[in-house]
């Protein structure tokens, strides 16, 4: 992939904070943003501002949280997510079915 004309640097050339959707994304774009950097001869650089959708949603609640002038929300974990998924799933006679196979 190359920096210069993938849509995928463009954020990164802006300042942006670059999402990626888990760890090894993350790292895959770091890794091509250093590759990039030494190809156009840097020996330092700065790191990008590349973080998984996991970190940046703890990241939102966390500012959320730290604002807030009442009591907070909770945050789910992953199996309290999986849970309420399901009940919705098994609420639907549609779901129902899904979770059958």
């Amino acid at each position: 992939m190359n920096p210069d004309t993938s849509p995928v640097w463009w954020p990164l050339a802006e300042n942006m904070l670059l999402i990626a959707a888990n760890d090894r994304l993350a790292r895959a774009l770091q890794l091509q943003h250093a590759h990039a950097s030494l190809a156009a001869g840097a020996q330092v650089w700065e790191r990008p501002p590349i973080m998984t959708w996991s970190v940046w949603v703890q990241n939102c609640f966390s500012m959320l949280t730290d604002s807030a002038d009442h009591e907070p929300p909770l945050l789910l974990n992953v199996r309290q997510v999986e849970t309420v998924w399901q009940n919705i799933i098994e609420s639907s006679a549609v779901g129902r079915q899904l979770l059958q196979s």
